[in-house]
């Protein structure tokens, strides 16, 4: 933390002393400039608030007060029209975003990530669904409701048309018949999302069952690159959008052909109490065909992994196998790829770790084809 700034250092008096000043950083302690600054960097100081005069800064578009003790976005933020770019996070005392946060018109970009639980465990407020130029909104994933208050709600969302990137949990039925009927279908710019199913969230009900499917009207999504799904039903129209390069799936269920995706370069596989085996398809020969990171972590109830076709996952690098405890070996064919430079194991069977520790049988197979691998 850069311990030589604090409130008191930021005064009236010391932001009129540079009349061409565009950029500052305190990195170096300068002093501050008047009001023809564009870029306010206060990150990792000791303030705690900010002075009214920061409102003159008339033509300031970078705030950025992260990892700061300020308690709540200042008031006088309110009046900075230009603002482009705002940046809280890491302010673990920030509990809400501020009702007027919609008078910022020109702001293209919000980063709340990592402040206070109670930011994210509370509702958004409405104001947000006027930033027509918002492009990102970094944050936990939080509620959004389906029902017309004055919280950002599902149709609200659908509003912020040139949305790049957003997190948040669909909090009831109706947030996913509200999808379902295309609340969402104009945000087609989008790049990153992560959503939730916050309804099993609350009940703790993680039966098969009772997992709903993402709604196929979020396909629409086409130029989409990062997907993170919680605690759904994995629909076949995932496997359609051509453009994903990384998914994420967090206590899902049912795993279609993504072999047969183009671009996916990641498959994050986390926490599945409930399958038992992955789709055969996924050793297919040239399935997967730039898939570089692949992780399966927390599947308790799975006892192997699909053996491997010559021709599958040949660009695979790096494999983790994460709390598998059925798990006993290796994928079969795992030693026919070329590009494979580690495979990382924890919370493993007694067979696993048999198998892969130095000299063991999968050690020696793999080792004989990749010597430089790296096994742990």
């Amino acid at each position: 933390m850069r311990k030589g700034i604090t409130t008191d250092a930021i005064s009236t008096s010391s932001l009129h002393c540079q009349r061409y000043l565009r950029t500052i950083s305190f990195s170096q302690n300068p002093e501050i400039t008047r009001r023809v600054l564009r870029v306010l960097d206060l990150s990792s100081t000791a303030i705690s608030t900010l002075p009214e005069c920061v409102g003159k800064l008339k033509l300031l578009k970078v705030l950025n007060l992260s990892n700061t003790k300020i308690r709540e976005v200042p008031d006088c933020v309110r009046r900075l029209k230009c603002l482009e770019y705002l940046d809280v996070s890491e302010c673990t005392s920030i509990q809400s975003v501020p009702d007027w946060i919609g008078d910022l018109k020109s702001l293209s970009y919000l980063n709340l990530k990592n402040c206070s639980k109670e930011l994210t465990r509370n509702y958004l407020p409405k104001g947000i669904s006027s930033l027509s130029s918002l492009k990102t909104l970094r944050s936990r994933a939080f509620p959004l409701p389906a029902e017309e208050n004055e919280f950002l709600n599902v149709k609200d969302l659908g509003n912020l048309t040139n949305l790049h990137e957003i997190y948040f949990f669909l909090e009831d039925e109706g947030g996913l018949r509200s999808v379902e009927d295309g609340s969402l279908e104009r945000l087609v710019k989008m790049r990153i999302l992560c959503v939730g199913n916050g309804i099993l969230a609350r009940e703790g009900d993680i039966e098969e069952s009772n997992l709903p499917a993402l709604p196929e009207k979020m396909n629409i999504m086409k130029d989409l690159q990062h997907l993170f799904l919680i605690r759904f039903s994995v629909p076949n129209w995932i496997c359609s959008m051509g453009n994903l390069i990384e998914l994420t799936f967090y206590d899902c269920s049912g795993y279609p052909s993504l072999e047969t995706m183009p671009n996916l370069q990641s498959l994050w596989l986390v926490k599945d109490s409930r399958c038992r085996e992955l789709p055969e398809k996924f050793g297919e020969s040239g399935g997967f065909p730039k898939l570089v990171r692949l992780m399966i972590n927390e599947f308790p109830l799975l006892e192997e992994l699909p053996a491997l076709e010559e021709g599958a996952m040949q660009r695979l690098e790096v494999l983790w196998i994460y709390n598998c405890p059925r798990v006993k070996k290796v994928p079969e064919g795992l030693d026919l790829l070329s590009r494979l430079k580690a495979i990382d194991v924890e919370q493993a069977s007694g067979e696993l770790e048999e198998r892969l520790k130095e000299g063991g049988e999968d050690w020696l197979k793999i080792k004989a084809n990749n010597p430089n691998i790296e096994i742990s």
